[in-house]
Formats: structure tokens, sequence, C-alpha cells
């Protein structure tokens, strides 16, 4: 399995419109992974990321489902961890995005 230099780790329930958002300001970039972690959304929501994920044509791009009993932020992150081959790991949130020098600037 290839290691990226940065893994990037976005939990989400619920906010897949913020989430698109979030996703459009990541460059595609074969340097960068990006995992959603969804935590037990709505369908609706799920049917949404897929079809973002299908149109955005990430480089490495991974969607995995809570399915254990848990439920949180924090518990989708440990499982984005587990799923995670960058060098470096950075945790956004759904209702966050990256300005356009945020790789220029973290890569160094």
């Amino acid at each position: 399995m290839k290691q990226h230099d940065l893994t990037i780790i976005i939990p989400h329930y619920n906010s897949s419109d913020l989430l698109e958002k979030l996703l459009s300001t990541i460059p595609k970039n074969k340097n960068i992974e990006v995992i959603v972690v969804d935590d037990k959304s709505e369908n609706n929501h799920i049917n949404y990321i897929q079809n973002i994920k299908r149109s955005r044509e990430y480089i490495d791009f991974t969607l995995l489902s809570n399915k254990t009993s848990k439920k949180g932020a924090g518990t989708a992150r440990n499982i984005g961890l587990e799923k995670a081959n960058g060098e470096w790991i950075l945790f956004a949130d759904s209702d966050d995005y990256f300005t356009d020098i945020f790789y220029k600037s973290i890569s160094k």
C-alpha cells in the first residue's frame, strides 16, 4: 500500500452540503489521502457523499461507516486512523474548509 504524505480524516454526520464545500477545497494531489468516516447519518446524506466521491474523482478518497455501538466524532476519527496510511495526519470537521495555500504551507 502506498504511503501518502498527508491523510485528512473527516468525521461526518448529516452535513453533506458542508462536507462538499470542505472537499472542494482539498487539492487533487496524489500525496493526499482523504478519509471520510460517516457517523450513522441518514441514508440520503450517505448517498450524497457517494455521489460527491464519484464526481470529484479524488486520487485517494475513502468513505467509511461507523459500524460500532459508539457514536461521535472521536469514534469516527479513530476509525479513520485505523485505515490511514499518511506520514502526517490532519483532522478536519465537515464545517471546515481550507485556503488555497494550505497544502503548500503544511507540506514544508
